[in-house]
């Protein structure tokens, strides 16, 4: 399948859950297996990524990219929640922070569409 394939169906997967999440059609039963869906491709992401930068850029910097790379994720990891809450707090609801992050998931996997093996 390749790494650069299932980094790409791991967003999708991402996008899907978020989008169900938002949706909410079958109730709070199941956001639980659309959370651990959402968690499994994350983490897919996360392992696959080290690979998939060396594979496009080489092993040159490497080490600078994924820095870079995890630092930004730290930060969306600290933010993100924070800003979540807040507009809950703001609205009582997850709607608006939902709607970002579909937005922002779908913009990933277009960008994600000119990743190419290039090593």
């Amino acid at each position: 399948m390749g790494r650069v394939t299932m980094v790409r169906f791991a967003l999708l997967v991402m996008l899907t859950t978020s989008c169900l999440w938002l949706a909410n059609p079958w109730g709070p039963g199941v956001f639980f297996i659309v959370a651990a869906l959402f968690g499994v491709t994350y983490g897919l992401c996360i392992a696959l990524l080290p690979t998939v930068i060396a594979d496009s850029f080489g092993s040159r910097e490497i080490s600078r990219i994924i820095g870079t790379i995890y630092t930004s994720f730290a930060l969306a990891g600290l933010v993100g929640p924070t800003a979540a809450g807040v507009l809950r707090d703001h609205y009582g609801n997850y709607d608006l922070a939902l709607q970002i992050c579909i937005a922002l998931s779908a913009l990933t996997l277009i960008a994600s569409a000119n990743v190419t093996r290039r090593y």
